[in-house]
């Protein structure tokens, strides 16, 4: 139907996705009207710019706002001449027992219409926005979720790691809804787990894109495509118990126009310093670890590595009591300042292991009976295993990936 309409000379679609993008998406690729050869990322992570083009039409003379179910905006398409989207929220104000009709009118009335204030000015500091911390490029969701209420988005610098301004972890509802049961969780991770073994095929499969792993607890969407880059080494590397969560590749002056790293204004170049984040045992890590610090093939190499309980190992350089922040992608554009939006720093890394940590218990663990093998396996490797993030700073010749494979398999 949609393919007639454009044939007769329909100017655009507009769909509404009611929070599940997921069939939009499929009809999208379907159409094939995207020029998806095109970079189409203003930054190099998903924000929600176009979200808010689309949000300030609705919030001016619609009911319809594109906002999900928790208040926070939803991730949108890339704009297109031909595709409009909006999510339509369920949230409603009803009017208590008793209450007077025209009274109950007017303070639903007043109740949108503050909404509406307040959403307006969450999407314009939304839109503002142009520094984010890499641990949740995964999860851009619950990132989204954290900072809802944050007065002033940051730029660049994070406060104290006990800062309220992280927010709260979000969970089940970063996931679609056909992967939040028990029994699919079951099927993606594993009805029954004997051994560190059986978890590690879980990550193998699924940067294999073996079915039934469509996505891991700290992974939501698919593997970017990016990725395929180092897949190979990503692969190996997890099947030496290096059990990663993300990843990038460096990058040396690609156009911001190339369709696999490429974001931001044409005519210019985009860098990127590679970066592995994972999760490993504490005998792996003391061997990473003691390579580190003292093989001089690892001097631009920084890292951090924390477990549950906070015990933090890292090379990273404080001032002042705060630490630095690594800049992991910049752009250089023409008539503009050089604009470094994805960033590492020790305060949001503090902040992310909380959530990183406690996804193994709120999305994996719970899945099995209370004292279950499974369960016991899953809350001792919760409790012991290390959350590491390594930056190779040498992004003209660096082989972060390769490194680290050779210290595994030496060991």
């Amino acid at each position: 139907m949609c393919r007639q309409l454009l044939l007769l000379g329909v100017p655009g679609l507009h769909f509404y996705t009611l929070n599940l993008e997921v069939s939009v998406m499929k009809i999208v690729d379907l159409l094939d009207i995207l020029d998806v050869h095109l970079p189409n990322r203003e930054l190099p992570w998903r924000g929600i710019s176009t979200a808010h083009r689309r949000s300030r039409k609705k919030i001016s003379g619609s009911k319809d706002h594109s906002m999900s179910q928790t208040g926070v905006p939803e991730l949108s398409l890339p704009e297109s001449p031909l595709i409009g989207m909006s999510e339509v929220s369920s949230a409603t104000h009803t009017p208590e027992i008793g209450t007077p009709l025209v009274d109950a009118l007017t303070t639903t009335q007043s109740r949108e219409s503050a909404d509406l204030g307040q959403r307006e000015d969450l999407l314009l500091n939304y839109m503002n926005e142009d520094v984010r911390p890499i641990f949740w490029s995964n999860r851009p969701k619950s990132y989204i979720h954290r900072t809802a209420n944050w007065d002033d988005f940051p730029n660049g610098r994070w406060g104290p790691r006990d800062s309220p301004a992280y927010g709260e972890p979000f969970y089940s509802m970063c996931v679609a809804p056909d992967e939040r049961s028990i029994q699919a969780r079951r099927e993606m991770w594993g009805e029954e787990l004997e051994s560190v073994d059986d978890v590690v095929k879980i990550f193998v499969n699924y940067l294999k894109f073996q079915n039934p792993t469509k996505r891991l607890p700290w992974t939501n969407e698919n593997l970017g495509e990016e990725t395929q880059v180092i897949k190979k080494q990503l692969i190996k590397l997890n099947t030496l118990g290096i059990c990663t969560i993300n990843s990038q590749p460096r990058v040396n002056a690609a156009l911001s126009t190339d369709p696999l790293f490429g974001w931001g204004p044409s005519g210019g170049f985009v860098f990127q310093k590679s970066y592995i984040e994972f999760f490993c045992s504490p005998d792996l890590w003391n061997r990473i670890h003691s390579y580190l610090t003292t093989d001089y093939k690892s001097q631009s190499l920084s890292f951090m590595a924390l477990n549950q309980s906070g015990q933090m190992t890292t090379n990273v350089q404080t001032f002042g009591g705060k630490s630095g922040v690594n800049a992991v992608t910049w752009g250089v554009f023409p008539n503009a300042e050089i604009r470094q939006p994805t960033i590492v720093d020790l305060d949001s890394f503090n902040a992310w292991k909380a959530e990183a940590f406690q996804l193994w218990q709120v999305e994996w663990a719970s899945i099995y009976d209370e004292g279950s093998p499974s369960r016991v396996l899953i809350d001792q490797i919760c409790n012991s295993w290390y959350l590491v993030n390594i930056v190779d700073n040498n992004f003209l010749s660096g082989d972060l990936f390769g490194q680290l494979i050779e210290i595994v398999q030496e060991h």
